[in-house]
């Protein structure tokens, strides 16, 4: 089960995801990427880290605690992680 919580959507109705296009934006991924192809492949994970964006598909990076960068793709948004889908990546049992 896949948590469906609408609060989970990262999309530009947050202020946050301001901050994230300038952050697309910034010196080390200015003109590296494009929203509608960040959006195209479902489930690809970001991982924004403090300077630049690392891509995964078909697996996700380490989880840590305190760790705000991480969003998937499902349905063509961004998404959060539910802390029911951090547990399940990390291989706990439904």
């Amino acid at each position: 089960m896949i948590d469906s919580d609408e609060k989970l959507i990262f999309d530009e109705n947050l202020p946050a995801y301001q901050t994230f296009l300038k952050y697309l934006d910034n010196k080390y991924n200015k003109g590296k990427y494009n929203i509608d192809e960040l959006l195209s492949k479902e489930y690809r994970v970001l991982d924004t880290r403090q300077s630049d964006l690392r891509i995964y598909e078909g697996k996700t990076p380490t989880l840590r605690r305190g760790r705000h960068g991480i969003l998937y793709v499902r349905d063509g948004q961004f998404r959060k992680l539910s802390g029911y889908e951090a547990l399940l990546l990390q291989k706990f049992p439904k």
